[in-house]
């Protein structure tokens, strides 16, 4: 508990109450002196004589006693108030550090015993891990020595092969370490002569085993034995009978040259763990410290495994919560997680001695590897107690001091007024005459008769004060004319004044300067070292350089731009002008003076002149492109569909075994890179994500990174390998499984030509929370996003290609060999199209980091669907007419239809198919969108189901979908196909029209 004590002040109150009387006595005498005003004349009023005191008012000998003796009081008081002030806060801080070291040598306490535990437990790793390597290589040496003793025994009698048919079934059957340990053999050729738990696989050759790191184990055991006969070596490998995981394992292994063997045998890092944790946690329920001190711990899921509670061991402390309703055991896992463990305050549920919730400071950490949470706490409430007594003693301490000191300024305040009273009678005289001069001076400038003062030093005074009076007028009458031409001048150009003693550094500013960052004079401080703090950190170099250069003389004159903070925390552009105004003998500055111009406008304008003409050049590119994409794309994808679509169809004609296969099949390729790069402009001219659906970044990776075209790059580049990082618990985002892909392979494929040989290229992905500016972005908006990041350790990009690479056909790759140019403009255009932002840092010769932040959403990724095949789009005879302007494309389409078995027709126009239909009936078009001249696709469309509403059609176009496109699907087309067409997607899409056309004519019916 603590205890309030009430400070008494016995030696304050008489001075007080003195005071007090004081005052009021002198406000009666002021009332009745404005009672009885003064007579004045025409222009001067008159001054009674020494010898004729005013009636009715109080002398000024008097007034200026009592006055003095009020002034004296108030100061004992000020200063009482001040020295008890500085007690209070002497004792609070007191008090603060009683209460901060006591708690600090218990965090410390703590801190150390927690400190022992994970030192005994990282002993007992060390020591355990030393005994299992002898354990297990002296097994490997009794398994050498039982197979070298059944060699030289039986090397005379039996062949090779019988001798090592002993040996294997010799050493088959022997366990160890509780059953877990078992001998393994291999040749150095890599054949499994002898697992145990794996008989399937003896005889077999392991060379190219790897494990779920990706090492190669049997290579490696391999290399070590050639190098040093013998060893130990780390690997993973699958328990007995789980073979669903794999599990760390340290063994030994030993070359055996009589059959050119090596013998081998291992623990279980996990088995090995296990036993230690089990004696740690013996040892750790056992420690008591203090009076109440003892270690707990916990698993980072909450489960108790050391309390003074026994009752609690075993079970999930996950939601347990203090009086504040803070979960305990969560925060006190979070604190233990930095490197070097935490401390935490928080109510303890209960305290052992007393069984009542305590406050409590408790020091963790975590065991990583085992994700373990130990700790320790102490309970503070005691400190409370202390804290009270040594209250109760400082104010003993502060009693006896008031005491003292009280009675000291009561003898101070007494001598004080003996000695102003003595002072005022001999210099009342002479200053009632400087009172009647300064009177008369008030209305007019009349000199001082010195004849009447007995003082020398007044009569000093007063020549000094008449020269006073004569030149105040014609200095009063300069200043004013002057201050007016000044202000006249400077607010007419709208310029702040500067005057700079150069020795002292102080500074004087015109109220106008400080204005225009928003400051008053009151605000700034008159020191140089106040202005240099405003400046931006950007700016300051350029102008200290400039004024430095002035100041030393090698410029005529000091000016320079620069950004200054402004009061509201925004940057303002300043034009600074000076010249030095005054030098020494030696040609050092002394005083300078000089003008700010606010020309913030100026610049602003000028950088938005700027980001216009960039925005400009960039539209205008991006027009150029569009315009060369729209050109070619249309007839391009038309010549490119006998390329793509013929070997497809030649294919499914040829035998099996025909060496044609692989011809075509290359051609059928080179096409459908050829339509990926017509997709690529189509993408720059006219980006927009079509389909978008909910996704997550970890299977488009894993996707690309399973495709041909992966495949092909890591042809390409061998020596680079490609490692993954994914966040398990991934945000899922939404936007086009087609261009993420097409990103993700663009950046892995410019990380991989970085390389000029070998390297590693890391792609991860991150879940993060932005709430500020991303760099290189100008706006960013808060909220939670997905990140893409690729690194490599490659040539880098330097900072005036930097500013390029997004830029279509910007490329510092080797011509032929790899590459259009469009690769990161491509990236550019699918990060803008999903909202997202893009960030590079790069170093040349040491490579290129890229994150791309895509926008999280909490929707859930829709379900994959399975690679389909030709049967399932298969026809059952239905009509098809087919509607292009292009015979190649009318062709390939019917082939196409006809063998997946519908019965295809063809026009060469929208005008041609109205006709068609008027004697025909077709239960789908296959409509193209650009037909030239006559009717483009959509104004035939809307014709037909004007004359035959619900006709049913998909739509084929070789550009990306346009606005057309989308508003011929409005209509009631039932798909969109691209050119060059696949039979795949040409059969899934008419398959998926006719299959929905019937579920609604059976809904309807």
């Amino acid at each position: 508990m603590i205890v309030e004590i009430v400070p008494k002040f016995p030696p304050l109150v008489p001075l007080i109450c003195l005071a007090r009387q004081t005052m009021i006595f002198n406000m009666k005498a002021g009332k009745e002196s404005r009672q009885r005003p003064a007579r004045v004349g025409p222009h001067i009023e008159e001054v009674p004589s020494k010898n004729e005191p005013m009636k009715g008012a109080r002398s000024l000998h008097q007034t200026f006693l009592l006055s003095l003796f009020a002034v004296i009081l108030l100061c004992v008081g000020m200063i009482g108030y001040v020295w008890i002030s500085y007690e209070f806060r002497q004792f609070h801080k007191t008090s603060d550090q009683l209460r901060d070291a006591f708690i600090d040598a218990q965090k410390a306490m703590v801190k150390n015993e927690v400190g022992h535990v994970i030192d005994f437990i990282n002993y007992q790793r060390n020591r355990t891990e030393k005994e299992l390597k002898e354990m297990i290589r002296s097994r490997v040496y009794e398994a050498a020595a039982i197979a070298g003793n059944l060699h030289a025994f039986y090397k005379d009698r039996k062949s090779t092969e019988e001798i090592a048919q002993i040996i294997r079934e010799t050493l088959r059957p022997i366990r160890f370490q509780e059953g877990r340990g078992y001998y393994f053999i291999y040749d150095m050729d890599g054949n499994n002569i002898l697992s145990p738990y794996d008989s399937h696989l003896e005889g077999t050759n392991l060379w190219d085993l790897v494990d779920s790191k990706g090492l190669y184990t049997i290579r490696r055991f391999i290399r070590m034995i050639e190098a040093e006969g013998e060893g130990f070596l780390r690997w993973h490998w699958y328990k007995p009978g789980n073979t669903e995981h794999m599990s760390e394992k340290i063994g030994f292994a030993r070359y055996f040259e009589p059959l050119d063997w090596w013998i081998g045998t291992g623990e279980y890092i996990a088995d090995m763990e296990t036993d230690i944790q089990a004696e740690s946690l013996e040892w750790i329920n056992k420690i008591r410290f203090g009076d109440e001190g003892y270690i707990f711990a916990y698993t980072f899921d909450g489960v108790t495994l050391s309390h003074y509670n026994q009752s609690h061991i075993g079970k999930s402390r996950w939601e347990v919560t203090d009086l504040t309703g803070r979960k305990l055991v969560q925060d006190l896992i979070a604190a233990s997680r930095p490197p070097g463990g935490g401390y935490l305050t928080y109510v303890a549920t209960l305290k052992p001695s007393t069984g009542e919730p305590s406050k409590k400071v408790s020091y963790v950490r975590s065991i990583p590897e085992w994700e373990w949470m130990v700790g320790a706490g102490v309970y503070i409430d005691d400190i409370e107690r202390i804290l009270a007594i040594q209250k109760r003693e400082l104010w003993t301490r502060i009693e006896q001091h008031l005491v003292i000191i009280g009675g000291l300024l009561v003898g101070v305040l007494i001598i004080a007024i003996l000695l102003a009273r003595y002072i005022s009678r001999k210099t009342f005289a002479n200053l009632r005459e400087f009172l009647t001069f300064f009177q008369r001076s008030a209305i007019v400038s009349t000199p001082i008769d010195d004849s009447r003062l007995d003082l020398a030093e007044f009569k000093t005074l007063a020549r000094s004060a008449n020269r006073m009076v004569e030149e105040r007028n014609k200095a009063v009458a300069d200043l004013k004319n002057s201050q007016e031409r000044l202000d006249l001048a400077l607010a007419s150009t709208e310029q702040g004044l500067w005057d700079w003693n150069i020795r002292t550094g102080k500074v004087i500013w015109d109220e106008r300067l400080v204005r225009i960052v928003g400051y008053d004079l009151a605000d700034v401080q008159p020191i140089i070292d106040s202005w240099f703090d405003h400046v931006h950190p950007d700016d300051l170099e350029k102008t200290v350089e400039s004024m430095k250069a002035h100041l030393k003389g090698h410029t005529d004159k000091h000016r320079v731009e620069f950004r200054l903070r402004s009061k509201s925390g925004g940057w303002k552009w300043i034009l600074d002008q000076g010249r030095v105004i005054e030098r020494d003998a030696d040609g050092h500055a002394l005083r300078a003076v000089g003008t700010y111009i606010d020309i913030t406008a100026r610049k602003e304008a000028e950088a938005e002149r700027e980001a216009l003409q960039e925005q400009l050049n960039r539209s205008r590119k991006m027009e150029a492109l569009g315009l060369l994409a729209g050109g070619v794309a249309h007839d391009l994808n038309n010549v490119l569909s006998g390329i793509v679509s013929y070997p497809e169809l030649l294919m499914m004609n040829l035998p099996e075994d025909s060496p044609l296969h692989n011809p075509l099949e290359t051609i059928r390729k080179s096409g459908v890179r050829a339509a990926a790069i017509v997709q690529d402009l189509l993408t720059l001219a006219r980006r927009g994500v079509v389909h978008r659906e909910v996704v997550n970044l970890n299977d488009i990776i894993s996707d690309y990174l399973t495709s041909p075209e992966h495949a092909d790059l890591r042809a390409q580049h061998p020596a680079v390998a490609v490692e993954t990082d994914f966040q398990p618990d991934l945000a899922n985002i939404e936007g086009s499984p087609v261009h993420l892909k097409k990103t993700v392979m663009n950046l892995v494929s410019n990380a991989a030509e970085a390389h000029e040989d070998a390297g590693a290229i890391r792609i991860s992905t991150r879940n993060r929370y932005v709430d500020h500016p991303i760099e290189g972005c100008d706006t960013v908006r808060t909220g939670e996003f997905a990140v893409l990041c690729v690194a490599d350790e490659g040539a880098g990009i330097s900072a005036a290609d930097i500013e390029h690479i997004f830029e279509p056909f910007y490329t510092k790759k080797i011509m032929g060999r790899s590459g259009t140019g469009l690769g990161m403009a491509v990236v550019w255009g699918a990060v803008q199209d999903h909202n997202g932002y893009i960030h590079i840092d790069s170093v040349e010769n040491r490579g290129t980091v890229i994150e791309i932040y895509f926008p999280a959403t909490r929707h859930a990724a829709v379900g994959g669907v399975g690679p389909s095949a030709l049967d399932s789009c298969r026809g059952s005879g239905e009509s098809i007419l087919v509607v292009d302007d292009v015979p190649e494309q009318r062709e390939i389409a019917m082939k196409m239809l006809e063998k997946l078995g519908y019965r295809a027709a063809s026009v060469e126009s929208g005008e041609a198919a109205v006709v068609w239909l008027a004697d025909h009936q077709a239960d789908l078009l296959v409509l193209d969108m650009i037909m030239d001249p006559g009717m483009n696709g959509l104004e035939t469309y809307r014709r037909i189901i004007g004359i035959y509403p619900g006709q049913k059609a998909v739509i084929a176009s070789g550009y990306a979908e346009t606005d057309n496109v989308r508003e011929a699907l409005r209509l009631g087309a039932g798909g969109y196909i691209k050119k060059p067409y696949s039979m795949e997607e040409l059969g899934k899409a008419v398959r998926a029209e006719l299959d929905n056309a019937s579920k609604k004519q059976e809904g309807n019916s």
